[in-house]
């Protein structure tokens, strides 16, 4: 049952987005870490990518807490 919640959770966020009502960030490549990851490097690279990804879509960001 976990996973059909998991699904309907992402159909919902999907239609969010579309609407304009969220901003949804996405890693633009698979991160490395686990959901139980406990490899301090590996957390840290995720944190990075994910820095990253915030710094690189910051003006839209910036867009839609403004809108």
């Amino acid at each position: 049952n976990r996973h059909l919640i998991y699904n309907q959770q992402l159909r919902e966020l999907e239609e969010l987005e579309k609407r304009g009502e969220i901003l949804v960030l996405r890693p633009k490549i698979p991160l490395m870490a686990s959901r139980t990851e406990k490899d301090p490097k590996i957390m840290q690279e995720t944190y990075n990518q994910g820095r990253e990804l915030a710094l690189q879509e910051v003006e839209r960001i910036k867009s839609f807490l403004n809108s």
